[in-house]
């Protein structure tokens, strides 16, 4: 059977949970018998996974609020590997919603936008928001085949995740803020910006124990390519390349004429 709280397997004559202590008499979630289906315990299962590994995240981050790029490699020896790989995907997720609501909120018009994007561009949209995790998580995986690094996915993973919470958040907050406040957005960019890439030298060389040289090297690499893909799949986006029309002048039904006229 399993636990409601969590969702671990326990034995069939457990009183308690042994992984979180929440008390039960009766069988929970059992495999077979009394009316509870199999499905019902995995769902059980997925769901006390995914709710583990998002307080886990949220605690490592509330860790490393303060200091977050001494503390960064602290906090991945703290955790281990296992739930580090797990905080860093959620991060990830964290960081593609961010970018996601803070780019739809940054656009000049939004309605008939799914209409004009079609699948692809919903599809190449969602890319966007995926290409700063993945492009950093490349950089550390890189490095650690190029010099000789330590760990795996999970410090790939972790690394990434942790160095966009600051930009994702900031993409966030400056889509709520909108292009009335443009110094306050440049302001909160710059910020963003620089802590990123200061956790991003500090999981490098702290977590995939990148030497320094390297990830001097790396770093303004994967910075740069992570800018290049992400306006090229904003520029195709937003010229119309999938939904057809374009955004140009004369587009009718397709995107408002008078918004991009070059």
């Amino acid at each position: 059977m399993f636990c409601q709280k969590c969702g671990h397997s326990m034995a069939e004559s457990a009183s308690a949970c042994a992984h979180c202590n929440t008390p039960f008499s009766t069988p929970a979630f059992a495999v077979t018998g009394s009316g509870t289906t199999a499905g019902g315990a995995a769902f059980a299962s997925v769901a006390g996974t995914v709710k583990e590994a998002w307080g886990g995240a949220v605690r490592t981050l509330l860790g490393i609020a303060a200091d977050p790029v001494g503390r960064l490699g602290p906090a991945y020896e703290a955790i281990g590997p296992a739930q580090a790989k797990r905080t860093g995907l959620s991060y990830a997720v964290l960081s593609i919603a961010c970018f996601l609501s803070g780019g739809y909120m940054l656009l000049p018009f939004r309605d008939g936008l799914f209409d004009f994007l079609g699948i692809k561009g919903t599809l190449q949209a969602l890319l966007f928001a995926c290409v700063p995790f993945f492009v950093a998580a490349l950089g550390s995986f890189a490095g650690r085949k190029l010099g000789g690094g330590r760990g795996g996915l999970d410090a790939d993973c972790f690394v990434a995740g942790s160095a966009l919470v600051p930009v994702s958040l900031a993409m966030l907050l400056c889509g709520m803020l909108g292009y009335e406040s443009p110094k306050l957005m440049l302001a909160i960019a710059v910020l963003a910006g620089c802590t990123c890439t200061l956790m991003l030298f500090a999981g490098y060389t702290r977590v995939s124990k990148i030497s320094e040289r390297l990830a001097t090297l790396l770093i303004p690499l994967v910075v740069m390519l992570a800018l290049w893909l992400a306006k090229e799949l904003a520029s195709s986006i937003l010229s119309g390349g999938f939904g057809g029309g374009g955004f140009g002048p004369g587009r009718g039904a397709n995107g408002p004429p008078s918004l991009w006229g070059y």
